[in-house]
C-alpha cells in the first residue's frame, strides 16, 4: 500500500466487499480515525451474516478494548478477542513474563486474500510512533497459497486464546487466482 491511509482504505473497501469471512489480528488498534474506520467496515459486515472475528493483543490495543469500540464490535456480531491478557500487571508479573506480546497484523478476507506488514490499525502518525518515529509501516495485499498460511496463522492465535475452531476454515479449498496481481 502507498501509505497507512490507503492501506486502512483498502482493507475498508476489501472488508466492504467480503461474503464469508473476516478475521483481523492486530497488535495495536486505536479508538481514532482509522481504527474506527476498520471498526464501523467490521459491523457492516457482521450485520450482512459475514463471520467476523477480531483478535489483539491484550497490552498493545488496551486503550481500544477499553473504549466503546470493543464491546460494540461484540454487541454487532463481531467476535472478539484478547491475545496473552494482562489481568493485573504486578501479579501478571509475578506468575510469568507481561512481554511477550502478539505483534502480528494481519488480515484475511474470505480465505481469500490478505494483509500482512507492519501496519498497526491507527492513524499514521499515532502517539508511540512521536517517541520513536518517523518510521514508515509497510503493508502489503495478497492473494494466492500466503492466504492459507496467514489463516493457519490466524487460528492459530485465535484457537490458542480461547476462541472457536477454525479446521473447517483451514481446510476450504483455494480460490483461483488470476494473473497473481491486483493491478493497484
Amino acid at each position: 500500500m502507498a501509505d497507512s491511509n490507503a492501506a486502512i482504505a483498502r482493507i475498508v473497501a476489501d472488508i466492504d466487499a467480503a461474503q464469508h469471512s473476516v478475521h483481523l489480528l492486530f497488535y495495536i488498534w486505536l479508538d481514532d480515525g482509522n481504527g474506527r474506520r476498520v471498526a464501523d467496515a467490521l459491523r457492516r459486515a457482521a450485520a450482512r451474516g459475514v463471520s467476523c472475528r477480531a483478535l489483539v493483543d491484550d497490552l498493545g490495543s488496551h486503550a481500544f478494548i477499553r473504549s466503546t469500540q470493543w464491546p460494540a464490535l461484540a454487541a454487532a456480531g463481531v467476535q472478539v478477542l484478547r491475545a496473552l491478557p494482562v489481568g493485573n500487571p504486578l501479579l501478571r508479573a509475578l506468575r510469568g513474563r507481561i512481554d511477550l506480546r502478539n505483534h502480528r497484523k494481519i488480515v484475511v478476507i474470505d480465505n481469500r486474500l490478505t494483509y500482512s506488514g507492519s501496519q498497526n490499525c491507527a492513524d499514521p502518525a499515532f502517539l508511540p510512533k512521536a517517541k520513536y518515529g518517523p518510521w514508515v509501516d509497510l503493508f502489503v495485499r495478497f492473494e494466492g497459497p500466503v492466504v492459507r498460511q496467514n489463516q493457519h496463522l490466524f487460528a492459530t492465535d485465535w484457537m490458542g486464546n480461547g476462541g472457536d475452531d477454525l479446521t473447517a476454515l483451514l481446510a476450504e479449498p483455494l480460490p483461483q487466482i488470476q494473473n497473481g496481481q491486483d493491478g493497484f
